[in-house]
């Protein structure tokens, strides 16, 4: 999607399963994007150092906020309301988790 969609795409917010918030992470990275990324971030020091040294390699404006949900969603809507990454036209989201407890795919609570 990062490759299709790069000029379209102005942050990634990375909460996908803990084994891919590095790879994923690091691809927004090498893009130049603002990155929101859900704890844990990486599974190894190594992969955090790499991580580290890429952003520090990057000179840019972007944020690049690893964290915990709650306190994510606050600071992404902060960074949204202060201009930090322009005027947001659109924004795409998408989760595994039901808003209101699971169903069966009909609708109907389980």
């Amino acid at each position: 999607m990062l490759d299709k969609e790069d000029k379209n795409i102005d942050g990634v917010v990375v909460g996908t399963p803990d084994h891919l918030h590095a790879p994923v992470s690091m691809a927004a990275i090498k893009r130049n994007k603002h990155v929101y990324c859900e704890k844990p971030l990486t599974h190894t020091v190594l992969e955090a150092k790499m991580l580290a040294e890429r952003r520090a390699s990057i000179r840019s404006p972007h944020r690049w906020a690893p964290g915990p949900g709650r306190r994510g969603v606050r600071l992404l809507c902060e960074t949204i309301w202060d201009g930090a990454i322009g005027q947001v036209r659109e924004v795409h989201v998408w989760t595994d988790r039901p808003l209101n407890g699971p169903t069966n795919g009909t609708g109907r609570k389980v």
